[in-house]
């Protein structure tokens, strides 16, 4: 019977569309005709031939578009959640969280991870965490300056002493990339950053004499 619907076939749907769904409609006229639509495809029949679909009884509360399962609430229907918060399916509520519960992963502050190789601490909750060479900086020099960083001098990400913290611009760590002036030896390092500041400098000067 594949897109071959006759006028009887059509008259037994538009009969029996009253007050039933497209599934029990779909399942009748199976079990009448002995073949096999399926409910999209009765929908389907419905919207392509025109047919009326008043008194059609919704699946749920929308109408579903033409051969789509999904659609859009009818105009003046109302949702059956509407003013309802937190529903959950029968039997989900075991792995809802209450107020005040923690999850089961969440770690104390203080705690320590790695992450590329650079290590954060947790300072809060419930998600507040800091780079540790940068919290080591602050401890003895008081906050970062907006548009600095701190970097390891040797590039050891774990070697967290104060002398191997070393405090620069954004420009200037630009150009020690750009330069290759990051090196192996702290004391190299910042040898590189004194160069970057002057070339920083040299750079400024240059644009504005024009």
């Amino acid at each position: 019977m594949r897109n071959k619907y006759t006028e009887r076939h059509l008259q037994f749907l538009v009969k029996h569309s009253i007050g039933r769904t497209y599934t029990e409609l779909s399942a009748l006229f199976n079990k009448r005709f002995s073949c096999k639509i399926t409910v999209s495809k009765c929908r389907r029949i419905f919207y392509t031939k025109k047919l009326p679909r008043d008194g059609i009884k919704l699946d749920w509360c929308y109408e579903p578009r033409p051969g789509s399962e999904k659609g859009w609430f009818k105009k003046g229907r109302i949702a059956p959640n509407k003013g309802v918060k937190g529903v959950c399916h029968p039997g989900s509520e075991k792995g809802h969280f209450r107020k005040g519960h923690r999850p089961h992963n969440a770690v104390e502050v203080g705690t320590e991870v790695i992450i590329d190789g650079y290590t954060k601490v947790k300072v809060g909750e419930p998600k507040a965490w800091k780079f540790k060479h940068v919290m080591i900086y602050e401890a003895a020099y008081g906050p970062v300056p907006e548009g600095h960083v701190v970097i390891f001098a040797d590039q050891n990400k774990r070697n967290f002493k104060l002398d191997n913290l070393l405090l620069v611009s954004r420009g200037e760590l630009a150009i020690m990339n750009n330069k290759k002036l990051i090196f192996c030896k702290k004391d190299l390092t910042k040898t590189g950053k004194t160069i970057a500041s002057v070339l920083m400098l040299a750079n400024k000067r240059r644009a504005k004499d024009g």
